[in-house]
């Protein structure tokens, strides 16, 4: 028998990424060795937690980029009445 991981991640754009993350066979089974090992276990975990951490990183990259971008370029800022054209001095 052989069991698969796999991590999916989900953008807030709908984009889909899947990740196989780690693969567990199981020739005999006996009740020694139902479920995980411990190793197996935190063998899984540490798979899981690097996908999901770079993943986070990727995602506050990309929003540091975008807020940089954002204080860098002019912006126009609306009263409710009328929008003007502000430039950030450097």
């Amino acid at each position: 028998m052989k069991v698969t991981v796999q991590v999916v991640t989900r953008s807030d754009d709908g984009q889909e990424s899947i990740r196989e993350v780690a693969s567990v066979e199981c020739a005999d089974l006996t009740p020694e060795t139902l479920g995980l090992s411990l190793a197996e276990g935190k063998t899984i975990l540490q798979a899981i937690q690097e996908v999901v951490v770079e993943w986070q990183m990727q995602a506050y990259v990309y929003l540091q980029r975008s807020q940089f971008e954002l204080l860098n370029n002019p912006c126009v800022i609306y009263d409710g009445a009328s929008p003007y054209s502000v430039e950030q001095k450097g």
